[in-house]
């Protein structure tokens, strides 16, 4: 079956970490890879790897742009290179999958600059069940 041709322009709806566990994301991206490394060992033609792995990269922009928004729950002892480096994945993947938007309308630009301005870093951050806040206190979330 050769399937359809989809756009892929909302990434992450409700992928805080309290709905959205570390595991699941980490499980979610090797099955990806997984996937990822079989459609580049497959007798397909270029052309339809190609086609293939643009949809998968679409697939695997969700968990990459969770684990990058959610970087600082997940890992807080994570280093600034670390998450550097999740958000160029992210990024990357992004552009090979030819995604220009996120999150239903954002331009990826103004997405990213959204996830590190202070409007999106006070949100509530939720680490071991319960919800945190570095700019707020626990009344005011």
């Amino acid at each position: 079956m050769e399937g359809v041709d989809v756009s892929f322009q909302t990434w992450g709806n409700e992928c805080s970490p309290e709905i959205l566990p570390l595991l699941v994301v980490q499980k979610g991206l090797s099955l990806l890879k997984e996937g990822e490394k079989e459609i580049e060992a497959s007798s397909l033609s270029e052309e339809r790897k190609k086609t293939l792995l643009r949809r998968l990269y679409g697939v695997m922009t969700t968990p990459l742009s969770a684990l990058y928004l959610n970087f600082d729950a997940y890992f807080p002892n994570g280093s600034k290179e670390e998450k550097e480096e999740a958000k160029q994945e992210f990024i990357v993947k992004a552009d090979l999958s030819g995604e220009t938007k996120a999150r239903e309308a954002f331009p990826l630009d103004k997405y990213l600059h959204w996830v590190e301005s202070e409007d999106y870093l006070i949100r509530p951050i939720y680490k071991n069940g319960s919800t945190i806040s570095g700019e707020r206190s626990e009344s005011e979330i």
